[in-house]
């Protein structure tokens, strides 16, 4: 296997710059108290002390015991930098699999207290996990000597333990883990592996040309791959790149106000601007993150889940009934959205005459428009229903007159020709 030596020494710097600040653990700089103030704000303020350190192969340990006789020790673990890719996320998806495991399984496995991320407090130690500290011996430890099982071990206790393990793995396996909602980016990678989904993806790759060969009955590909240009043929050609890709549409490096001095919106018609789409599921109507316990009964009642995700699908599809020309459910929408712009406008007639179609809803593309009925209300908005004769670099002329500006965004939809950015010549050399 090819090692990366710049980044094997990156990663040495990195763990080394974060072993010194261990090796201050004793020497008064506070690191120590730190430590035991974290674990102690999880614990009501009540007083700990760090009873012993120890490090394994990627993490290192502080064992803390509270001044009661009857309370357990805690376990205070962080992952060691420069040994651990991504180690945020690494802990989000060790606390989520410790929780399912506890919650779902009968296998012991210690309670999580606390996790959460030290950078910037806590002499910056990183992401770290406390949990209940477990006595016991490590298996390796028992069971090897100099990578070999150790003689004296029996053929009993080698069953005992092996058994345990297979129970360990038999529980594990009762479980689908694609349930697990914590990370849902992993069940994304996860899936496209399980089910060999990548298998004919090939990404970083622009189509240069695709050119109809009538002697082979065949189209004869040509595509830029990481500065390359290789060639592919195929029976069937699905051009799926659709038409919103436009260049000039790249505003890389500028600065926008975050509040302007005015801001003029020149709105040639009116259009319906709906309410959001299942709002009926979202808090305010807008994206938020499901709570712990929302999570946890999706995990423990995955028909819940389901019903509530075949809920959401059967709300989008029964709206097809609403574009359908003078059917019931289109006169109702109607009605409703009127109703809903005319509130959100606050009963101003001048707004209302001018955004409020006429006609019927399905006609052209719904906009949930969050905040925008509302922003064109603000002080520092207008609203020019005049029509515009000339656009320049720093002006917009309406029948009415001239006023510049700074920047002028035209929103004034997009070209749907359905040209490709790349050469499409069919049967007989046709262009497509």
């Amino acid at each position: 296997m090819h090692v990366n030596a710049t980044a094997l020494e990156s990663n040495r710097r990195v763990r080394a710059k974060w072993q010194e600040k261990l090796a201050f653990y004793d020497r008064g700089d506070g690191l120590r108290s730190e430590i035991e103030g974290l674990a102690s704000g999880f614990h009501g303020g009540k007083p700990c002390r760090v009873v012993e350190i120890f490090e394994g192969a990627f993490i290192h340990c502080f064992r803390l015991r509270f001044d009661m006789s009857d309370h357990a020790d805690w376990l205070l673990r962080f992952h060691i930098p420069g040994d651990v890719m991504y180690p945020t996320e690494k802990i989000d998806q060790e606390v989520a699999v410790m929780k399912f495991i506890r919650e779902k399984t009968r296998i012991p496995i210690p309670k999580v207290i606390a996790s959460g991320r030290a950078e910037g407090r806590f002499a910056g130690l990183g992401p770290f996990i406390i949990m209940e500290f477990v006595e016991g011996e490590r298996l390796d430890e028992t069971l090897y000597q100099n990578d070999e099982i150790k003689p004296e071990i029996s053929q009993s206790t080698l069953k005992f333990i092996y058994n345990q393990m297979a129970q360990i793995y038999l529980e594990l396996f009762e479980h689908d883990f694609d349930q697990i909602v914590t990370f849902p980016h992993d069940y994304i990678k996860r899936t496209t592996i399980k089910y060999n989904l990548d298998r004919d993806v090939q990404l970083n790759t622009a189509i240069k040309s695709a050119i109809w060969d009538d002697a082979t009955k065949k189209w004869k590909i040509k595509a830029d791959f990481e500065g390359g240009i290789i060639e592919n043929e195929a029976d069937i050609l699905v051009n799926g790149s659709g038409i919103l890709k436009d260049e000039n549409c790249n505003w890389d490096g500028k600065r926008v106000q975050k509040t302007a001095k005015k801001v003029v919106n020149y709105v040639r018609s009116p259009t319906w601007i709906s309410s959001n789409y299942a709002s009926q599921y979202t808090k305010d109507g807008k994206n938020f993150e499901y709570t712990e316990e929302q999570k946890r009964e999706f995990r423990e009642k995955p028909k819940v889940l389901h019903e509530m995700r075949h809920n959401i699908e059967h709300g989008f599809n029964q709206f097809f009934y609403a574009l359908l020309n003078d059917s019931p459910q289109q006169a109702t929408v109607h009605e409703n959205f009127s109703e809903i712009m005319i509130r959100r406008l606050n009963g101003r007639k001048d707004l209302i005459d001018k955004l409020v179609p006429d006609w019927k809803v399905g006609c052209r593309r719904l906009t949930p428009g969050d905040g925008y009925l509302e922003a064109i209300q603000e002080v520092n908005t207008e609203c020019d229903f005049d029509p515009i004769l000339r656009i320049t670099d720093k002006d917009i002329e309406t029948v009415k007159g001239i006023e510049e500006f700074d920047i002028i965004i035209a929103a004034t939809g997009f070209d749907v020709s359905f040209k490709p950015n790349f050469e499409l010549i069919g049967a007989n050399g046709r262009s497509l």
